[in-house]
C-alpha cells in the first residue's frame, strides 16, 4: 500500500491512500485539498528505493513583517 500523510500546522493529519504497488520515476500522484492549510509536514511510507519527491502548488504569499501596520476599510455601499 502507497500512504501519504500530510500534517497541517495546527496538527490536523490528513491521510491519502495512493493504491498498491509502487511509486516510479516520472509518476504523478496528485492530491487535492478540501481547502487551503499551511502544511508543516508531509510524509511519503515506500518500501523500496526511491530517486526523490517533487512537491508542487500554489505557494502562499508570504506574510508581513511584524510589528506592521495594516489598514481595514468597509466597501463603499
Amino acid at each position: 500500500m502507497r500512504e501519504i500523510k500530510v500534517v497541517t500546522v495546527r496538527g490536523r493529519k490528513l491521510l491519502f491512500n495512493a493504491g498498491g504497488g509502487k511509486f516510479y520515476l516520472g509518476e504523478t500522484y496528485e492530491i487535492k485539498l478540501s481547502e487551503p492549510v499551511h502544511i508543516a509536514e508531509i510524509a511519503v511510507h515506500v518500501q523500496h528505493h526511491t530517486d526523490g519527491l517533487t512537491l508542487t502548488g500554489d505557494p502562499l504569499p508570504l506574510p508581513p513583517d511584524l510589528p506592521t501596520v495594516v489598514e481595514l476599510a468597509l466597501p463603499m455601499a
